[in-house]
């Protein structure tokens, strides 16, 4: 069986991910299983190598058989994107493709809470986007990258390994730059992009003293740059960008990140009732406490300020899935089981449940007993 062929049947049978090794049949993902394709006999070693070298340029196979893994993007026409994984194991080539959606996606198809709409309206400053590998980062980054190509009037720029979502020209102008392609590094690319006249840049991996040091400065000089970090907690993401600097200039870059952060965004993805996945983010908008605590050293207080409930300008991961839930987009199992703190979910979700009991109640005691004049303009919701 043909690469082709093999992505045809993930297509087919709505896959999201499929993996390719030796000595087994492709296996694909679906609804959360591994489903292994039947008609396919067990893939020999030159079979996978062929149909990986299908997918690489030349240059990027070069840089798979000295490093041994590698990220790319790879599209059929006609068919869709992909988004490819390459890894050696035993010595032999292997690889995990994902399918990527051909449009970008919208922030009101993810769901995602109004204060991430607010963060496409700034004009400078840096976004942190963070989560765990494989929680939704470059698809919450791409939403926020189309809300502003349709809003707004610019120049975006994106660098990105590899590129995923394909950005049309909208109201802004958009270039998008491939991490080992387009250019050699992140460092690289951000360093020339200061002078190719960007107002938006995306950046896809803020993991290195000179790219997280270039884009303080790009926020410095006036650009919105969104970022994104590997971590699972806001403290632990503002951390991470201020470990990366030795321990002598923390002080100063503490000072300097407090200036230039107007949010951090983490998130988890959850399973929806339809079979499908979904974001639920925490979101911590910057105010002057939450500046204090960078400028101070005192990150460790962060988790705390979202999830006090005192500032009106923070989601936390409890907030979402609660909205979720009563939105009917997860189940209320999956809410709970998904919470940091699963009481609060609970309680919430058993507080809407009682209060549709109760107003049921009313509705059916009206009808077995005649108008009651005590309820006389009771507006129901069922």
């Amino acid at each position: 069986m043909e690469l082709h062929d093999i992505l045809c049947t993930m297509i087919g049978k709505g896959a999201t991910d499929l993996h390719i090794k030796v000595g087994s049949p492709p296996g694909m993902r679906i609804d959360g299983d591994i489903v292994l394709i039947s008609d396919c006999e067990p893939l020999l070693a030159g079979q996978v190598e062929a149909m990986l070298r299908e997918i690489l340029t030349p240059q990027k196979w070069e840089i798979f058989s000295r490093e041994g893994d590698l990220d790319a993007g790879y599209s059929v026409p006609g068919l869709a994107r992909f988004r490819v994984s390459a890894l050696k194991q035993r010595g032999a080539c292997a690889m995990v493709i994902r399918r990527i959606s051909s449009e970008a996606p919208t922030l009101a198809s993810l769901k995602l809470p109004e204060m991430i709409r607010d963060f496409c309206d700034r004009k400078s400053g840096l976004i942190i986007m963070a989560g765990p590998i494989g929680s939704g980062k470059s698809t919450t980054l791409a939403a926020m990258i189309n809300q502003i190509n349709e809003t707004r009037v610019g120049h975006i720029l994106t660098l990105e390994d590899p590129i995923e979502f394909i950005h049309p020209d909208k109201k802004c102008i958009i270039t998008q730059r491939e991490i080992g392609s387009d250019s050699r590094d992140f460092h690289t690319a951000l360093t020339r992009a200061l002078r190719q006249d960007p107002d938006v840049i995306l950046v896809g991996d803020l993991s290195d003293v000179e790219t997280i040091s270039l884009s303080l400065t790009a926020v410095e000089t006036g650009r919105l740059v969104l970022g994104t970090v590997n971590s699972s907690l806001v403290s632990q993401a503002v951390d991470k960008l201020l470990a990366e600097f030795p321990r002598e200039q923390r002080p100063q870059r503490r000072t300097q990140l407090s200036s230039a952060l107007v949010g951090v965004v983490t998130q988890t993805l959850v399973a929806t009732v339809d079979g499908g996945r979904i974001p639920a983010p925490e979101v911590l908008v910057v105010n002057e406490d939450v500046r204090d605590c960078i400028r101070d050293g005192n990150t460790f207080r962060l988790e705390s300020i979202l999830t006090s409930g005192s500032e009106p300008t923070t989601v936390t991961l409890e907030d979402s899935l609660i909205r979720l839930a009563k939105e009917g987009v997860i189940s209320s199992a999956t809410a709970i089981s998904k919470a940091k703190r699963p009481e609060i979910v609970e309680k919430a979700l058993n507080s809407v449940t009682s209060d549709s009991d109760s107003n049921a109640d009313l509705l059916n005691k009206g009808k077995e007993t005649g108008p009651d004049e005590r309820f006389i303009g009771l507006s129901v919701n069922l």
